[in-house]
């Protein structure tokens, strides 16, 4: 892994990890977010996220998280879930937008995809995801 620091931020040249996951009938390419730099980076300065793909943010402990869309291209909708894989909440985030939103409940996941993909696959709270594969 390569780092630069400056302009107080990180970039990271490591090869993300994907894995398969699965909510309802609707089956998704995530890439993984699980440590603090891949985390702050999420999908900032991403032109494009490909159809029925997002991020799957995973955390080390349950908490209210934050998310925000600085530097974020695509408007996306974020889907939080808890640590039993529960969706709980599911919000619009348009993108360049600086306010800060959180779960309404302690969450240990987070999934990112394209605006429109929950409403359009007819996933809602209360629906489970589960992981099909690491990679």
């Amino acid at each position: 892994m390569i780092l630069f620091f400056g302009f107080n931020s990180f970039i990271s040249f490591a090869q993300p990890e994907f894995i398969s996951i699965k909510i309802n009938e609707v089956t998704m390419q995530v890439e993984i977010a699980k440590d603090a730099i891949s985390r702050r980076s999420g999908l900032k300065f991403r032109q494009i996220l490909p159809q029925d793909s997002g991020m799957l943010f995973i955390f080390e402990i349950p908490g209210r998280y934050g998310f925000y869309m600085k530097d974020t291209l695509v408007d996306l909708d974020i889907a939080f879930i808890d640590k039993d894989y529960n969706i709980i909440q599911i919000c619009p985030l348009a993108k360049g937008v600086e306010k800060t939103v959180y779960p309404r409940d302690k969450i240990l996941y987070a999934l990112e995809a394209n605006r429109g993909f929950f409403s359009q696959h007819k996933i809602i709270e209360g629906d489970k995801l589960e992981i099909l594969d690491r990679g």
